[in-house]
């Protein structure tokens, strides 16, 4: 998990780099470049305002700009007479700038844009500005965006740490709860597989000279193979709902499903009462898949019986109205804590009142994925001293 942490922390913390550093970047070319269009308009502006209103002799320190440069030259590019701040340096007069284009130049150490307007005399007047504070802000601007995306990278990295522990928290959990769960499938099958053999031991044993210890071993061979069976089943189940499965559906008669049910029941009651009240059910029919609607029933009354006390009850009862049917398991055993009802229904979860039983935390998110795959639901209620309660309801098929 650490492996999966470290990865989602520097997945995050790259994720937010590139993109800050697109952003940074796409904000300083785009900035960088209005501010050097913002020279060329200037010294194009200048250029023209002055060959427009220019006399001699030439005053051309008029925009007293200490970054902005004035030279009036002949048509050979010689110098006629220059701004005060522009001492004895000389401005070029390119082909571009007699056609009023803006070019770049470094006179002596100091770069320049620069553009020339004629001004009718054969001579020209070339405007040049330095764009050196405009570098200064723009590389106060990096700066910035470095220290910034510097801050914000480590931040992330501190928050995708934190995040990805988050993230990766249900997983452990999860993982925690699949080796405990193939820790208690191991437990299971081997529980009934040593019983088994025991007792095909003692038939082999036993042979001819004692038919009812046989009789007897068989049955508890058959019953044990019976629950192996049944949790094979989920896991199957529980194999087809992870991979998507979709559940074959046809129509079929929801007694049929129940009574099934009931008559696996009946060898899980032992000293339990067990009471049938599926009448209503008759002549009611559903699309779905029988087999998997019988492993809805079995898994609830198998926990019905497992909860409900020596001399307790088990009800299964129905009824059915409308486009809709219903099937509660009830007993009267300790019921379910209050802060396990939202939960009972994940996988691996076992409540409170579950200690001291069997179980893997799978018969009920089975029985829920069973019941959503035939479009309907099931709710679980329970309180004090009255026992748990589920409750499973599906659509019918309208008689014609």
């Amino acid at each position: 998990m650490l492996v999966i942490r470290v990865r989602l922390a520097l997945f995050f913390t790259l994720l937010v780099g590139v993109t800050l550093a697109l952003v940074g970047t796409g904000t300083y070319g785009l900035l960088r470049r209005g501010l050097i269009a913002e020279i060329d308009r200037d010294v194009t502006r200048r250029a023209a305002a002055f060959a427009a209103s220019h006399a001699t002799p030439y005053y051309l320190d008029v925009f007293a700009a200490p970054d902005v440069f004035l030279q009036v030259v002949d048509e050979r590019g010689r110098s006629v007479a220059g701004s005060g701040n522009l001492g004895d340096r000389v401005l070029p007069l390119t082909e571009a700038m007699r056609t009023g284009q803006v070019a770049e130049a470094r006179v002596g150490d100091r770069p320049l844009f620069l553009t020339a307007s004629p001004l009718g005399d054969g001579k020209f007047i070339i405007v040049a500005r330095s764009p050196i504070t405009v570098y200064g802000a723009l590389r106060e601007l990096r700066r910035l965006l470095f220290l910034t995306i510097g801050a914000a990278l480590m931040l992330t990295a501190s928050l995708g740490w934190l995040f990805a522990g988050a993230a990766v928290r249900p997983l452990d959990r999860t993982n925690e709860r699949l080796r405990l769960f193939l820790a208690e499938v191991a437990h299971e099958l081997r529980a009934p597989l040593t019983l088994m053999l025991s007792h095909l031991h003692l038939a082999a044993k036993m042979g001819s000279t004692d038919a009812t210890s046989v009789a007897q071993a068989l049955g508890d061979i058959r019953r044990e193979a019976n629950r192996m069976a049944g949790m094979i089943t989920q896991l199957l189940i529980l194999g087809r709902a992870d991979a998507g499965a979709q559940m074959p559906a046809e129509p079929i008669p929801l007694a049929e499903s129940v009574t099934e049910a009931c008559r696996q029941g009946r060898s899980m009651a032992d000293s339990v009462r067990f009471v049938t009240e599926v009448e209503a059910l008759r002549d009611v029919m559903i699309r779905g898949n029988a087999d998997y609607l019988t492993q809805l029933f079995v898994i609830l009354l198998d926990n019905a019986f497992k909860y409900a006390p020596a001399d307790g009850e088990v009800r299964i009862a129905a009824e059915a109205g409308g486009n809709r049917a219903s099937v509660t398991v009830s007993d009267t055993g300790p019921g379910i804590d209050p802060e396990d009802l939202p939960r009972i229904f994940e996988r691996f979860y076992r409540g409170r009142n579950a200690k001291g039983t069997t179980g893997a935390g799978l018969g009920l998110a089975i029985a829920r994925w069973v019941a959503e795959q035939h479009h309907g639901s099931i709710d679980a209620s329970s309180g004090p001293d009255r026992g748990a309660r589920f409750t499973v309801t599906l659509p019918v098929i309208p008689n014609s």
